[in-house]
């Protein structure tokens, strides 16, 4: 889903919730055990589960709680799922032995960057609390977590929001080796809380280090027509010659993304680590350099029935061009058009994922989004299991 700039920040997304009614469990399901990637027998990567060393698939929801709290002062709404006077443990419970009983076994989920930290830079022990008991709720009930954000937390770069024009960062995060330090600091502090918590980390399908990466057309240094960029790759790129900054945006992408997850491994070895893009993207294409030329072990791509055609997006990420680079459908759903009969919107989707997975070899999905009674509500509603059902991977 396209990132939307709410109030003063950032670009961050709004999914749904849970039943809250009381769900019994069924036990058949085996815990899943850390997630790998290998070769199979044809040549490809595939994902696969280390514990009982067959293929993985990942199959399930983003989830998330939206709703208004104050950040500076300012009123602001936004992901709140892990605030932590709004967590709710139960309700997450009662959410993973739903998808359980289904067997689906992934769900992604958002860090908000606002509230992660505290005004000092240093992560919100109580915010990592309920991000603590979710993993372990997942654990327990063999369900894999993607976690992802939208930037590290704000406070880290030690200016005072007051509106959008303050964020001098959009694209300089991924650019000089100060703010990508912060980045690797961040992750790094973030593993070993949970760590310390007694976290299972193979609960931890991947680190999504951006939930849609973009480049900012308005912020320096692409903004610039003039200059020279003394990247920490050691190569000056000249702002005043078109190659040159497309150049300085293929290897800021790659430095950046690699860098950060070199920064995950030396805290936990296994990590896969990923990247979200929606298309088109406003400057540049950074998700076909992420594709075709990074050391991310997946990409996560967002494509909606909605906007554009299934092969408008396939033409646009260049897929049928990607021979390695595992892809998952990691948001898909009906957003825009809320009247939409229910039957037709999942006979849509399931098109949409079949065609997806079958036709393009796309190696998961994650439906947009897990219904919600709280917050707002960005998909449409599915409060009678029609799409849950459908989906389910009891039935598939």
């Amino acid at each position: 889903m396209k990132t939307i700039v709410l109030n003063i920040i950032i670009c961050l997304f709004v999914s749904s919730c849970l039943d809250e009614s009381m769900t019994v469990e069924n036990n058949t399901k085996p815990k899943i055990g850390r997630i790998g990637i290998r070769i199979n027998s044809i040549g490809k990567q595939e994902f696969y589960d280390k514990g009982n060393n067959k293929k993985f698939v990942p199959k399930g929801y983003n989830y998330t709680h939206v709703g208004e709290f104050t950040w500076n002062g300012i009123q602001i709404t936004n992901h709140i799922t892990f605030k932590p006077d709004y967590y709710n443990s139960d309700a997450s419970n009662s959410l993973l032995i739903k998808l359980k009983n289904e067997n689906y076994n992934t769900v992604r989920v958002f860090i908000n960057p606002l509230l992660v930290a505290n005004a000092n830079g240093d992560l919100n022990t109580s915010y990592v609390a309920a991000i603590v008991d979710f993993l372990i709720k997942a654990e327990k009930h063999g369900i894999g977590v993607i976690i992802t954000t939208d930037m590290i937390p704000l406070t880290a770069y030690g200016t005072v929001l007051q509106s959008e024009d303050d964020i001098w960062w959009w694209n300089k995060q991924y650019v000089f080796n100060s703010e990508i330090e912060l980045e690797k600091n961040f992750w790094q502090s973030l593993i070993v809380q949970l760590k310390n918590a007694n976290v299972s980390l193979q609960t931890i399908l991947a680190y999504e280090i951006r939930n849609e990466f973009f480049y900012h057309p308005s912020h320096a240094p692409f903004n610039s027509s003039s200059g020279i960029v003394h990247h920490p790759n050691g190569i000056d790129y000249n702002m005043a010659i078109a190659t040159d900054k497309e150049a300085l945006m293929q290897a800021s992408f790659v430095y950046w993304s690699t860098n950060v997850r070199n920064s995950i491994k030396e805290v936990d070895a296994e990590a896969l680590v990923a990247v979200g893009f929606y298309g088109p993207e406003p400057l540049g294409k950074p998700s076909v350099i992420a594709i075709q030329n990074s050391e991310l072990d997946f990409v996560d791509l967002h494509m909606y029935p909605e906007q554009h055609s299934l092969s408008e997006y396939i033409d646009y990420f260049e897929i049928s061009q990607n021979t390695e680079k595992l892809i998952i459908l990691g948001e898909f759903g009906i957003v825009e058009d809320q009247t939409i009969n229910i039957d037709v919107a999942k006979n849509q989707l399931l098109n949409w994922r079949n065609d997806c997975v079958n036709s393009y070899g796309i190696d998961g999905w994650l439906l947009w989004t897990w219904d919600s009674d709280s917050g707002s509500q960005l998909s449409i509603s599915d409060s009678n299991d029609v799409l849950f059902k459908a989906f389910s991977p009891m039935n598939n």
